[in-house]
């Protein structure tokens, strides 16, 4: 699938396919990597941290974009989350 992901035309399906599943994440594909931009969580003092909170949702993103991914036959690998105002995810391609 390496090949066929290679083609701009599959990687603007794909943004298309997750936007319309997540309209909150900003997803762009890139040729040897995928960047997705998500806004953080509203923190309930009470309950969390904004570090847990920004943890559990990392952890769900990573399993719902390869899960996308998987459905079309990608295989991403996690590399790095950057924590700010917006959390960054990047995800190789393999």
């Amino acid at each position: 699938m390496k090949k066929k992901y290679d083609k701009i035309s599959v990687r603007k399906y794909l943004e298309k396919y997750v936007r319309d599943q997540k309209p909150w994440y900003n997803i762009h594909c890139r040729e040897e990597y995928i960047q997705v931009t998500i806004p953080p969580y509203p923190v309930n003092e009470e309950v969390d941290t904004d570090e847990k909170m920004s943890e559990r949702q990392v952890e769900q993103v990573i399993r719902e974009i390869k899960e996308y991914m998987g459905t079309f036959g990608v295989g991403t690998e996690f590399d790095h989350a950057l924590y700010g105002d917006n959390i960054k995810i990047k995800f190789n391609v393999k």
